[in-house]
């Protein structure tokens, strides 16, 4: 099955009774987790059926997705909704749209302010490859927010016995929450917050998942680790020559000089210690004694 069957199969689930009840509680949930403020460029790679960035005070708004179908019928529902015409919650302060792999986005460096990525990560044959677009488009102290299905989880479990069936949401690439932190550590990415949601069983009955609501309620106490979707949200860093020059001191201090200096002459060195009291080093904007 290709990238873009998965993702047009994913897409599809999303509109089934629980990935409609799921996918609202992560826009809820990721909204909360992004930290508050403006964002003039944001961006949303993926899921483009649902607006992540709805709630995200930004100037332009751009979303990305592979399923050519879809952008043409959201993109018409945008124009229809900015010339008056009602639509789905899009149009709101300026829309973009671009087919596109996430593999490969269609932006310059530092051209975006935020970006999320809705089960981006699930459904990539390259997530790392996404990670690293992800970190060109984005400029300094901007931030990421990640939403992806967690391996440990009854998600996990069910993806076990069903990813042979080849069908959504099961043929998706599940990981852990370390993990898709580690990759962000590498990257440079600060970490600004993470949450679970959905520790109940993935089942489509609405019935029966209002009788095991309880296990929604008791997992953030009782098993925080083990919810079935996961939203980590990440800020890049800025890099500054104290850091890179700390990073250098560190380093010159695991590895040994080739030749030691030969000792000074009491006096010689005494006078030199008279000459480094009248300076006052500053490393990382601290003051060395």
């Amino acid at each position: 099955m290709s990238f873009s069957d998965k993702k047009c199969s994913i897409n599809e689930w999303f509109a089934t009774s629980l990935g409609a009840a799921l996918l609202e509680e992560e826009r809820q949930r990721c909204f909360k987790l992004i930290p508050s403020g403006y964002y003039p460029s944001s961006l949303q790679v993926g899921l483009s059926r649902s607006n992540f960035l709805e709630k995200v005070g930004s100037g332009f708004r751009c979303f990305v997705d592979n399923d050519k179908e879809l952008v043409s019928r959201f993109s018409t529902a945008s124009n229809s909704r900015k010339s008056g015409q009602g639509g789905s919650g899009y149009g709101q302060g300026g829309d973009g749209w671009a087919v596109a792999n996430p593999e490969a986005l269609p932006f310059g460096e530092r051209t975006h302010d935020l970006v999320v990525l809705p089960h981006t990560l699930d459904f990539s044959h390259a997530p790392h490859e996404v990670l690293r677009q992800v970190n060109q488009v984005l400029n300094p102290e901007g931030c990421v927010a990640i939403i992806g299905f967690n391996l440990f989880s009854f998600y996990g479990v069910f993806r076990g016995f069903n990813k042979h069936v080849g069908a959504a949401p099961w043929n998706g690439h599940y990981y852990s929450v370390r993990r898709v932190q580690d990759w962000l550590s590498l990257l440079g990415f600060d970490l600004v917050g993470a949450r679970m949601m959905s520790y109940g069983l993935p089942m489509q009955n609405p019935v029966y998942r209002q009788k095991l609501s309880f296990m929604d309620r008791a997992g953030d106490r009782w098993w925080p680790g083990l919810g079935g979707v996961y939203v980590i949200v990440g800020r890049k860093k800025e890099m500054s020559m104290n850091t890179v020059s700390s990073r250098g001191r560190r380093w010159r201090q695991l590895i040994p000089g080739i030749v030691k200096p030969a000792a000074q002459p009491a006096a010689q060195a005494s006078n030199q210690r008279s000459r480094r009291s009248s300076l006052r080093l500053v490393v990382d904007n601290k003051p060395i004694t």
